[in-house]
């Protein structure tokens, strides 16, 4: 059987306007039996017309706990296209703690 560990993210994003750097505030919940770590959050950037223009992945080196929630403010994200106008952002990927 594979191990899903059932993951939310929640997310607020800004873009800082003079070095078009963009920075999202995560609450992230761990609602699994199991320990989680190294989670990877990937954005999606899409334009006003609604085109898929640019993307950013960031890994969050860190343990989170079963049944845990936890919160990351202003967390960097790294350059994004200057024509973004929406982005969506999601877990891509994370380990297992072997317990």
């Amino acid at each position: 059987d594979a191990i899903r560990p059932d993951l939310h993210l929640d997310y607020t994003w800004t873009i800082n306007a003079y070095v078009s750097v963009m920075e999202v505030n995560l609450t992230i919940s761990n609602d699994s039996l199991y320990d989680v770590k190294d989670i990877e959050i990937n954005c999606e950037h899409y334009s006003a017309s609604g085109t898929n223009i640019d993307s950013n992945s960031r890994e969050i080196y860190e343990i989170f706990p079963s049944g845990s929630v936890r919160e990351f403010y202003n967390f960097n994200m790294g350059f994004v296209h200057d024509q973004t106008d929406s982005s969506m952002c999601v877990v891509r990927r994370f380990k297992v703690v072997q317990q």
